[in-house]
């Protein structure tokens, strides 16, 4: 074997090892799963997806957002009427 060839094939080998882990993980995030009775493959990237998608679901008939946004306005206005009072108090025995 000559020295081109053995540097050649050392080439291969380490393109082959420094693909082996995006390999890994591209099967992983695509096809890491298997669904059964069926020849559906699945994987991470897929069941991310679906609790992103039940997660935003569950946003439509819960609204969150709409829900927390009243919590803090209730809980800033109770704030501002203590405040208030606290001043009104202050002022009258002044």
């Amino acid at each position: 074997m000559t020295d081109i060839h053995y540097t050649a094939d050392r080439e291969r080998i380490v393109i082959e090892r420094e693909l082996d882990h995006p390999d890994r993980l591209a099967k992983t995030l695509d096809s890491r799963f298997h669904l059964p009775g069926t020849s559906i493959r699945f994987g991470l990237d897929t069941v991310v997806g679906l609790v992103s998608v039940i997660g935003d679901l569950f946003d439509v008939g819960f609204k969150a957002n709409l829900r927390n946004v009243a919590i803090l306005r209730e809980q800033l206005g109770a704030r501002k009427r203590e405040h208030s009072s606290a001043q009104t108090e202050t002022s009258a025995t002044a």
